[in-house]
């Protein structure tokens, strides 16, 4: 499977591949929005755990999440994201992973 590439459909073509390979992506949906990718989920949390502001547009460290591309695309809705009004997001933007209807 290749992972940053089933990231980079699910999260949106401007989200940013930093660095790894594997099926679960650390995602930080700020301004500056990226992802990392780890082999375990265990990686990804300890890279979430570790992880500082990620830049001054951060919306905060728990606004931060971990998706598991080995999921079917449709269950990939994060459980701890939280989901942005329309006021507060940009809506011009690409739709992220968590804005997909199911």
């Amino acid at each position: 499977m290749d992972w940053k590439n089933k990231a980079t459909w699910l999260l949106g073509s401007r989200t940013i591949h930093l660095e790894g390979n594997g099926q679960f992506a650390f995602v930080t949906p700020c301004s500056n929005r990226a992802f990392s990718l780890w082999a375990t989920r265990a990686e990804a949390e300890q890279a979430m755990n570790s992880s500082m502001p990620c830049g001054g547009e951060c919306l905060g460290v728990t606004s931060h999440y971990i998706v598991d591309l080995g999921k079917p695309s449709w269950s990939l809705t994060p459980s701890t994201v939280r989901l942005a009004s329309p006021m507060e997001r940009n809506l011009k933007e690409e739709p992220r992973c968590s804005d997909i209807a199911h």
